[in-house]
């Protein structure tokens, strides 16, 4: 092993993050909160201190091997068992995660959405949270799954309202997203 690898691999043993999933969700410990959040504004902090991460930050951080993931009982979750997990709680959530790490791998500040439709809100490459505000609205659509004219009018509206610009998330069979903006015109 050369000096940059035990270099590399002694950065990485000085990073691990621990996050504990109890069940239902995964947070991170006050402690090491700050190193997670700092580093990409992922989570929100709860009333105890502790960061709370959305499913979909939990399993992107887990696949990138930035966070351990245990449980209560201080047995370790792997990327497959923690998606598992997820997908039995929350059956939608495969889609939403490929839209989710497509919007990361591309540099965004990405939070969640608002209700029920809106998945996620898009803050530019560089944004501030809490300065800067939001550029978009994503709402993550499976391909050939019928989306209704009377929801679409509903999302089209909220990002109207808010002042954002609204983004269909078509995610394929394979895995593929593509994104489409979505604007309401007025004749």
């Amino acid at each position: 092993m050369n000096k940059k690898d035990e270099s590399d691999k002694a950065q990485n043993e000085e990073e691990e993050i621990i996050a504990i999933f109890d069940g239902k969700s995964v947070y991170v410990k006050k402690d090491q909160a700050k190193l997670i959040y700092e580093k990409g504004y992922y989570g929100h902090y709860r009333e105890d201190g502790n960061l709370e991460l959305d499913p979909v930050e939990a399993l992107l951080l887990s696949e990138r091997k930035r966070i351990k993931i245990f449980d209560e009982s201080e047995n370790q979750y792997n990327f497959s068992q923690i998606t598992k997990r997820f997908v039995e709680l929350y059956p939608e959530l495969w889609v939403k995660y490929l839209c989710y790490k497509d919007l990361r791998s591309r540099g965004y500040i990405v939070r969640a959405g608002y209700g029920t439709d809106i998945d996620y809100r898009v803050y530019d490459r560089g944004a501030q949270i809490g300065v800067d505000a939001a550029k978009y609205l994503v709402h993550t659509v499976v391909e050939g799954t019928p989306l209704k004219l009377i929801a679409l009018d509903k999302i089209t509206k909220v990002a109207k309202s808010n002042r954002k610009k609204l983004v269909l998330a078509v995610v394929d069979r394979v895995g593929e997203v593509t994104f489409y903006k979505a604007q309401e015109v007025d004749l």
